[in-house]
């Protein structure tokens, strides 16, 4: 089976998703800018074997179309990884990225269980993330199929500043 990589590129300067990869696998987006989108940087959706490490993202911007009212928001987000989509996921890795300037969340990842030894999450960074509806450095989430996952779970390697919100757990 083949592997799919962005690798070593800038990517600028659209009014819609950077990068979306969905229904995929052997996906890997290593070293590169992206700068100046809407909602998204990278979105996974339900795909298997997607790494992305080493990338810098930055001015990920709200739609200007949408207008949030009452309980409906819109979400955006540096790097999501089968979190604002259906389907399943697995072996998804997200290691040593930057965000900045981000409105909602930098990072939306799942989480392991707390016995479990795992980098396929760490040394990531997410700073200057916020805005009136969001401000989240990272966002993980459990799994509910997972039962080990139903007393405890962690992420490692998050780092946050000049955020509203830090690191939240349990969405």
């Amino acid at each position: 089976m083949g592997s799919h990589v962005l690798k070593d590129s800038v990517v600028h300067n659209g009014i819609a998703w950077a990068i979306n990869v969905d229904n995929s696998k052997n996906v890997k987006i290593d070293n590169n800018v992206i700068f100046n989108f809407r909602n998204w940087g990278v979105k996974v959706g339900a795909s298997s074997s997607v790494t992305v490490d080493n990338n810098l993202i930055m001015h990920i911007l709200e739609r200007a179309t949408f207008t949030p009212s009452g309980l409906i928001i819109d979400k955006w987000g540096g790097i999501t990884l089968c979190k604002a989509s259906t389907g399943t996921c697995s072996n998804l890795k997200a290691r040593g990225n930057i965000l900045a300037g981000i409105p909602w969340a930098g990072f939306s990842i799942p989480t392991v269980a707390c016995d479990e030894e795992n980098n396929d999450f760490a040394n990531n960074v997410a700073h200057s993330i916020g805005n009136k509806y969001g401000g989240y450095g990272a966002l993980i989430t459990k799994d509910s199929n997972d039962p080990k996952q139903s007393t405890c779970t962690k992420a490692t390697g998050m780092f946050s500043y000049k955020t509203k919100m830090g690191i939240a757990g349990g969405y």
